[in-house]
């Protein structure tokens, strides 16, 4: 999760700078999730990035290539901490 965030901050542009913070504190949420044992609450946050994400991808925002290595790497680390009954990939 941690390597995502500045990914995510090289988004801008074409994100705004709020657009990108936004992506960014999920991140930030499901990180202190995790570093306090609450592996929901990092699930949820990812799923909220991934879901905020995939809208700035259908919007035209962001193009798929921009968008798509996150939204995998936020799908395998929830993968990964069993947020989904996806097994790990």
């Amino acid at each position: 999760i941690q390597s995502m965030i500045p990914q995510v901050r090289a988004l801008t542009p074409p994100l705004s700078g709020q657009q990108s913070q936004g992506l960014v504190s999920k991140l930030e949420a499901a990180l202190d999730g995790l570093s306090r044992g609450q592996t929901n609450v990092a699930c949820n946050k990812l799923a909220d990035f991934i879901s905020q994400l995939t809208g700035f991808i259908n919007n035209g925002t962001l193009t798929s290539a921009q968008g798509q290595p996150l939204l995998n790497s936020a799908a395998k680390v929830r993968n990964t901490l069993g947020c989904t009954n996806l097994g790990c990939s």
